[in-house]
């Protein structure tokens, strides 16, 4: 009987000590890397612009991403 409780505190410290030592290894090499990563994309932020011409309503759009008018103003 008191060979089968130390068999199991030297299976239960066993299964502990390799979860330390080798959790956090596998943690560390799942994580993304920064430099690794060549490829940004992101969602360009383009808002309608408005503007009387003559006493007409005229809208234009505008990409604040790029910083750049897109199109030509049209008449509302």
């Amino acid at each position: 009987m008191i060979l089968v409780k130390k068999m199991k505190i030297l299976l239960a410290a066993s299964v502990l000590f390799s979860t330390l030592i080798v959790g956090p290894s596998i943690a560390i090499a799942s994580e993304p890397s920064i430099e690794d990563s060549q490829i940004s994309t992101f969602k360009p932020i383009i808002e309608w612009r408005f503007k009387l011409i003559n006493g007409i309503l005229h809208k234009r759009q505008y990409n604040h991403s790029k910083q750049q008018w897109l199109g030509e103003w049209v008449r509302v």
